[in-house]
């Protein structure tokens, strides 16, 4: 969905008709109980803890950030090799998202465990996403 008036209908004006994807409830085993997981007037709550990081100065900052990892990793693509799409986007979503979020470079030596541990966190999400993620988990 893109359309910025649906998106409001959604997020803003309907908010108690929609719950979230089987996606994000799983993702609660990972994420626990938070903005992106929760409902009702406990998202509220979140949501309006939440709020300055997401003041337009911040997304300012955060796209930045997306722009700078970007241009660093296609200037090490080159004609003619071949990728590894996911993985190549995998490692770029980590880093984004460990230095806007966390503050911390995981291509430094000291963001070494918090880079291990986002990909091992990205690595469970993504099984549990996966058709039979629940028998998987379980086994």
């Amino acid at each position: 969905m893109n359309n910025p008036d649906y998106i409001e209908e959604v997020l803003i004006k309907n908010l108690k008709y929609f719950i979230k994807s089987k996606g994000l409830q799983v993702s609660k085993r990972l994420l626990g109980e938070g903005l992106v997981t929760s409902e009702g007037e406990y998202h509220d709550r979140q949501r309006k803890l939440i709020q300055p990081a997401f003041h337009p100065n911040q997304i300012k900052t955060y796209a930045n950030i997306m722009t700078s990892f970007t241009l660093k990793m296609s200037k090490e693509w080159k004609d003619g090799i071949e990728l590894d799409i996911h993985k190549e986007m995998t490692h770029i979503k980590s880093n984004i998202i460990s230095k806007s979020v966390l503050g911390s470079d995981i291509e430094d030596n000291e963001g070494d465990g918090i880079g291990k541990s986002l990909l091992k966190c990205i690595e469970y999400f993504n099984r549990l996403q996966m058709s039979f993620g629940d028998l998987i988990e379980k086994v």
